[in-house]
């Protein structure tokens, strides 16, 4: 019964683990596109407008992992 036991414990921390580095490689990307997308926003709304007369059609408008 003491093995099983150990073995789960073991387990449950090997998931905890594993879940806090995914998170650690997940979370910063989403927080550094989420402040690019919200700069480029904030820019773009102090230019005023959408910026139709780019030579370029903007394909970054929107949230990248809304596309």
């Amino acid at each position: 019964m003491l093995a099983s036991y150990r073995n789960f414990v073991l387990i449950l921390l090997l998931w905890i683990f594993g879940a806090i580095s995914y998170l650690g490689i997940i979370v910063p990307s989403l927080l550094v596109s989420a402040v690019t997308w919200w700069s480029k926003w904030r820019e773009n709304r102090a230019k005023g407008g959408t910026g139709g007369d780019q030579s370029m059609p903007s394909t970054r408008r929107y949230h990248p992992l809304l596309l």
